[in-house]
């Protein structure tokens, strides 16, 4: 990695769940091997990383393979230029809070993200994007939260 300049990956599977039967302390393992190859290339090379729409994908959605790839190149094309001046305001007011607090349904979480600051992603690296996010102060975290559909990690289901 230290010799390139700009890193481009195009990532897709065909099977979402390929790693479910890996043991976590294999998956552990990797993660730690290839974690410092991570760390200096998004900190010092150019990058960008496109995950392409599959039929696992679409599956995972609900949709069907051709309205998931319809609404994914939709993303991945939108003037993400408007969507970053859209997002400012976001990013500004992140910055300058203290406390947040998520009501839902079986949520009910407070944490602060204070001094923390917050970063907009408009479409400079990954692709699709468009967040603008933060991290909890460490030992802010208080409440409960519950997640109303499952999503995968390394190919486990969570």
């Amino acid at each position: 990695m230290k010799k390139m300049q700009s890193y481009i990956a195009i990532r897709g599977a065909d099977n979402a769940s390929e790693n479910a039967d890996v043991p976590a302390t294999a998956c552990l393992s990797i993660s730690r091997t290839i974690r410092p190859v991570l760390n200096y290339r998004v900190g010092k090379t150019r990058w960008c990383v496109l995950r392409w729409p599959t039929p696992s994908m679409a599956q995972s959605a609900g949709m069907s393979t051709e309205a998931f790839e319809n609404l994914y190149f939709d993303v991945c094309t939108m003037t993400y230029r408007r969507m970053a001046k859209a997002m400012a305001p976001l990013e500004r007011r992140m910055s300058k809070a203290d406390r947040v607090h998520i009501k839902g349904p079986g949520t009910d979480l407070k944490f602060s993200i204070k001094g923390i600051g917050a970063k907009m992603c408009k479409g400079d690296r990954n692709i699709p994007d468009g967040e603008v996010f933060s991290c909890p102060v460490k030992d802010s975290i208080n409440g409960k939260i519950q997640f109303n559909t499952p999503t995968l990690y390394s190919g486990t289901k969570v």
